[in-house]
């Protein structure tokens, strides 16, 4: 079952990949390093950088799906209490 969750979640999370925020940062980014839209390496920067964005995006959510479930499963519940 927690495989099927992260499994889920991993998809929705790739589902938003070239959002144009996401645009947005990869270009400033760039900019940021001095690749500008006008240079020869501008696709290929911009491409790493919404790589990097999608694996960042990835990672959290397998990190969120792993922990799901509190070690001590009391915990989640002590607002009942």
């Amino acid at each position: 079952m927690r495989l099927v969750a992260a499994l889920g979640l991993c998809a929705l999370g790739l589902l938003g990949c070239a959002t144009p925020e996401a645009n947005e940062v990869a270009q400033n980014q760039c900019a940021s390093v001095g690749i500008t839209p006008r240079d020869p390496d501008f696709a290929t920067c911009m491409q790493a950088y919404r790589q990097l964005r999608r694996e960042d995006a990835l990672e959290s959510n397998y990190h969120n799906a792993i922990n799901a479930v509190p070690d001590d499963r009391r915990f989640g519940h002590s607002w009942v209490y």
